[in-house]
Parts: C-alpha cells; sequence; structure tokens
C-alpha cells in the first residue's frame, strides 16, 4: 500500500519574518556596539562594515535597503514587511496600528530609546 508521512506545515510568512527579526536583532547589536565606541550612532548603516556587521542584509520583503532612521537619541530600524508598505516602522495587525508584538504584527522593527544621560557625580 501507499504509506503517507505527516510532515509538519511549514508557513513560508512566518519564516520570512523570523528571519527579518534575526537580521534587525545582529544589525542592532552592532549598531549599540557602535555607539558605544564613537558616543554615537552612525548616519548609515554601511558604517558598521566590517567590524559592527559583516554584511548589511537586504529587507526579504522589498529587496531593497532596510529602513534605519537615527530619532532622539535612539534608532529604529525596521523592514516594510508583508504588506509592502512603509508604515514608518509602525506595527499593523490588519485593522489598526499597535504598540505591542504580536503574531499579526507587520514591520519587524528594532527600536532603541534615547541613552540615559550621564549624571556628574556631586
Amino acid at each position: 500500500g501507499v504509506q503517507t508521512c505527516a510532515l509538519p506545515i511549514f508557513n513560508l510568512q512566518y519564516a520570512d519574518r523570523n528571519r527579518m527579526q534575526y537580521e534587525l536583532t545582529l544589525l542592532g547589536l552592532g549598531l549599540i556596539a557602535y555607539r558605544a565606541d564613537h558616543g554615537e550612532y552612525p548616519d548609515t548603516l554601511t558604517r558598521l562594515m566590517p567590524k559592527y556587521a559583516r554584511r548589511i542584509p537586504q529587507d526579504l520583503y522589498s529587496a531593497k535597503p532596510l529602513i534605519y532612521k537615527r530619532i532622539e537619541g535612539g534608532f529604529m530600524l525596521y523592514s516594510i514587511g508583508k504588506n509592502g508598505t512603509d508604515d514608518g516602522g509602525h506595527k499593523y495587525d490588519g485593522h489598526k496600528y499597535v504598540d505591542q508584538p504580536n503574531e499579526q504584527d507587520d514591520e519587524p522593527t528594532i527600536r532603541v530609546p534615547p541613552w540615559p544621560r550621564a549624571t556628574p557625580d556631586k
């Protein structure tokens, strides 16, 4: 007889999103290390190479560069996500923008707030 084999369902949508979040996390760590060494974040991602990143990956959803913005002493680094639209790094669940991550988030994003300013010892 014919034998069947149950294979796990592999959802490429989640695989792409997870891969993109992994790449963003690595670059985010590189950005933090760069700031620790130079006192500020770089003006472009290419400044991370080769010491802080071996390569700068493309956005899996657009095949274009990832979006990187220095903001108020921190940074935002994100992919445009599966909807193919630059929503400014906001997470969109198909109905509304949300602040908390969930499985429906569209734009994989890394946000780092401003670093606290050092205060002199008194």
